[in-house]
């Protein structure tokens, strides 16, 4: 994560670096809206934050997962991304597998879309401590409603 590093997560910055780092990213934010078609950008108009992986899979570069987004106040909504000529940013497959991530209660608590190597780029911070990304050339994102039932 280039923003919202683990010390971000876990409190060990001053609000001031916090902050900065919001800010810096909203910046970001702004200069990339120019720069990618809509449906990248349709990634920074999820959600994200204590969305639950529902199921995952990649295979022959594409990955696709699907989350549960929102929350009570708001509904609920699965969110299916499809991202295609992809690879994984951090661990391979299998260590993706262990993190459980469609099985434990794990949340999604930060999500940054970015530009590197050529390609688009979406990381992720999970709790309890999981991080990776996916490097992509195209994605491609559905939203269904969903019901609370679906939470863990």
């Amino acid at each position: 994560m280039r923003w919202f590093p683990h010390a971000w997560h876990v409190g060990d910055w001053e609000d001031s670096d916090w902050e900065a780092a919001n800010a810096s990213y909203d910046a970001h934010l702004h200069q990339l809206r120019a720069q990618v078609p809509e449906r990248v950008w349709a990634l920074t108009e999820l959600s994200l934050h204590d969305g639950q992986v529902q199921s995952w899979s990649i295979d022959q570069g594409v990955f696709k997962w699907i989350l549960l987004i929102g929350d009570l106040e708001r509904g609920y909504e699965l969110a299916e991304v499809t991202y295609t000529d992809a690879e994984l940013i951090g661990p391979d497959s299998e260590s993706l597998r262990g993190m459980s991530l469609d099985q434990e209660p794990t949340e999604l608590l930060t999500d940054e879309v970015d530009i590197g190597n050529g390609k688009y780029e979406h990381r992720f911070y999970f709790w309890p401590g999981h991080e990776f990304g996916v490097r992509f050339t195209d994605v491609r994102v559905s939203r269904s409603p969903a019901s609370a039932e679906f939470r863990r």
